[in-house]
């Protein structure tokens, strides 16, 4: 199924925090403080070429204790499929459809990357998120090797410190598909809110497990973003969709 072999795209989207300097605006060499909370709750939107493709909202107790819902949106030849996912303390489950069966999956998505990785920031301007004034930062990578460009942006609180929005891009050029963007666009609201997030009770590994993707540090993910289009189903999904 589609989503089934697009969720490490989208957690990787989610979760990872890659990072490098633009080039114009005001440059500023880091990040201001963070507030942290314990739990919020979060939006996302992954599109590619500006297309909506998936949608999913959820919320996290904590930064390794979250659980969320994912949605394809239906286009020509395809129907609307959906994809549950715990992330519970290193371990994540998912269920499809209305499968009532939780499966332990096989993969090394991290819930988090060290702030020591991150390079000097630059300060966009401000922006108002859904009536909150923030402060909008930006950073750009590029992986030589592959030529792919990835920018992350972060739209910071002024009144009180939170990320109340994130959105991590990604350019590449395909060989058969010709040049993707790949852009993942998360809210995130309601923070300090009473939630509990707990594993499911019925979870199993799942039979035959195989990974779709693997999170690497050292090519900041790129592999891990790219890998699901090496699936001919899914590359044939997303061919029809920009050929609309």
């Amino acid at each position: 199924m589609m989503l089934k072999r697009y969720r490490m795209v989208v957690l990787a989207l989610l979760l990872a925090l890659v990072v490098l300097p633009a080039a114009a605006a005001e440059r500023v060499d880091t990040l201001p403080p963070i507030k942290s909370y314990n739990s919020a709750r979060f939006e996302q939107l992954l599109t590619i070429n500006t297309m909506p493709l998936i949608v999913g909202r959820g919320e996290m107790e904590s930064s390794d204790r979250m659980y969320f819902v994912l949605r394809t949106l239906p286009f020509v030849g395809m129907d609307e499929s959906t994809l549950e996912i715990v992330l519970y303390d290193g371990t994540m489950y998912t269920r499809e459809g209305g499968d009532t069966q939780w499966y332990i999956e096989d993969t090394n998505v991290p819930l988090a990357l060290s702030s020591d990785d991150m390079p000097p920031v630059t300060k966009i301007g401000t922006v108002n998120v859904a009536g909150t004034p923030t402060d909008q930062y930006q950073i750009w990578i590029q992986d030589d090797p592959m030529g792919d460009l990835l920018k992350l942006d972060l739209w910071i609180g002024q009144a009180q410190n939170y990320i109340y929005q994130a959105q991590l891009l990604i350019m590449t050029n395909d060989p058969d598909l010709g040049e993707l963007t790949l852009t993942s666009l998360e809210r995130f609201y309601d923070f300090d809110a009473a939630i509990k997030v707990g594993p499911p009770a019925n979870a199993k590994v799942r039979p035959n497990p195989t990974t779709l993707a693997s999170f690497s540090r050292q090519n900041r993910g790129l592999n891990t973003l790219a890998a699901p289009f090496a699936s001919s189903t899914v590359r044939d999904l997303v061919s029809a969709r920009l050929s609309r």
